[in-house]
């Protein structure tokens, strides 16, 4: 779309005796309902670096005076980015939460430039058609997700033990999902999830729960995944004595041998193992 020109920054006295003056010689105010306007925001999901442009819908009639973008939930003057004036044709007067980075125009859009993560919040413009009209929207500005981390990165746990595993995710995550050998999962039976999904438990551990697990974490903008972290289910310890010297490997049973015939530990080289 086309923008106007910026004007310079003014300051709160200018701006009310600008504003008094435009309301004296305009057309007296409309009694009866205003206008309602909603938001539009270009693109839906905004980013650190980016651009937003917002619009309104339906347009602004031709009989707007002036519009007022505020970076607050209110028309607050002490938050007005500018103040456009349509009729009289002044253009873009800049107020004091002005950056350099919004431009206005005469269908009462805003657009904003080079996005900082503190541009989020809340955003409201004012419409004077004479009679006066607010639409606000919230902006949030997100940033590409950083590799999450599955920790720990490789565990042993002995059949029917506990499997716990945490997913360390970035700043700016919003949903953590789950992978076992690259198969999303989901809470059911012996698998549980925290609430945020971000501690992932698998309860009496069985040698088909083995494998390579891995978090994948999303927001608005980035999808990101996590090395494999390694699980290896080992068969029952051996009794201490025998530790040092002959440590449990892993569960290599095949599922056709009866469970009668399963040795209460494996010890390589144990045919069964």
């Amino acid at each position: 779309m086309g923008h106007r020109a910026l004007g310079p920054l003014r300051s709160p006295w200018s701006t009310a005796v600008l504003a008094a003056a435009l309301l004296l010689s305009g057309p007296p105010p409309v009694r009866g309902q205003a206008p309602h306007f909603s938001i539009h925001q270009d693109p839906p999901a905004a980013w650190a670096g980016g651009s937003v442009s917002f619009t309104l819908e339906p347009p602004v009639p031709s009989e707007v005076l002036s519009c007022s973008w505020h970076r607050a939930p209110t028309a607050d003057i002490s938050f007005e980015i500018f103040n456009y004036y349509i009729q009289p044709s002044l253009g873009q007067q800049n107020g004091l939460a002005y950056t350099g980075r919004e431009t206005g125009a005469t269908d009462c859009s805003m657009h904003i430039d080079r996005l900082w993560l503190n541009d989020t919040g809340t955003y409201t413009v004012g419409l004077r058609l004479p009679a006066p009209t607010l639409a606000s929207i919230n902006l949030t500005i997100h940033v590409p997700l950083t590799q999450p981390a599955v920790m720990p990165d490789n565990v042993t746990v002995v059949e029917n033990d506990t499997i716990t595993l945490t997913c360390r995710s970035p700043p700016g995550t919003q949903t953590v999902a789950w992978l076992h050998n690259g198969a999303t999962v989901s809470a059911s039976g012996r698998l549980s999830l925290s609430p945020d999904n971000r501690t992932l438990t698998v309860w009496l551990a069985q040698r088909g729960d083995a494998g390579a697990y891995a978090c994948q974490v999303s927001n608005a903008i980035s999808t990101n995944r996590s090395d494999n972290a390694t699980v290896t289910i080992v068969c029952e310890s051996p009794p201490v004595s025998l530790s040092p010297m002959h440590p449990p490997v892993p569960c290599a049973i095949p599922m056709s041998v009866p469970m009668s015939r399963v040795p209460s530990f494996c010890l390589s080289p144990h045919p069964q193992c």
